[in-house]
């Protein structure tokens, strides 16, 4: 994570104006070129096999950063972007609920994204998937619906909360 942090863009209820979560994105600061876009890096990092290791530091640390937010916002859930990556790691969904349990965060406080290339993933896995999820209570969204591969087909056959 050396040079890598997480920024908090904040969900507003768009009926009270309430703060009501955020997304955890990650921002890379070069010591030598400085702020570097993310449209350089994520896509580079998301098909890197490192990413599983570095996703599960980013949902470790929005889980920790979550539970600290919730002490002024009891009802505050954070977002974090997963990758085809993580869901095709065996271990990934002991993995996220270990962090939950060890956290003591509940699990409708996350919501996983679904970036892109999940979406390329075989149906049935990536349903799958997203139901062993569920099942643990934790929340699934589209990241960026609309774009790119994301099409209305896959929202009403893919079971997502967001």
């Amino acid at each position: 994570m050396r040079y890598f942090f997480l920024h908090y863009q904040l969900i507003v209820d768009s009926e009270t104006g309430k703060v009501v979560g955020a997304e955890a994105l990650l921002r890379w600061i070069h010591p030598e070129y400085g702020k570097i876009s993310p449209g350089r890096f994520i896509s580079f990092l998301e098909n890197d096999p490192c990413y599983y290791h570095l996703g599960l530091s980013i949902i470790r640390r929005a889980v920790r950063d979550c539970v600290r937010f919730k002490k002024y916002v009891p009802d505050f859930r954070m977002n974090v972007n997963i990758t085809a990556i993580q869901l095709q790691n065996e271990d990934f969904v002991r993995k996220v609920t270990d962090i939950l349990r060890d956290s003591c965060l509940p699990p409708d406080s996350l919501v996983l994204e679904l970036t892109e290339r999940c979406k390329e993933l075989d149906d049935t896995f990536l349903r799958n998937k997203i139901k062993a999820l569920r099942d643990t209570g934790i929340r699934i969204a589209l990241d960026d619906m609309g774009t790119g591969y994301s099409t209305v087909s896959l929202l009403l056959n893919t079971p997502v909360d967001e």
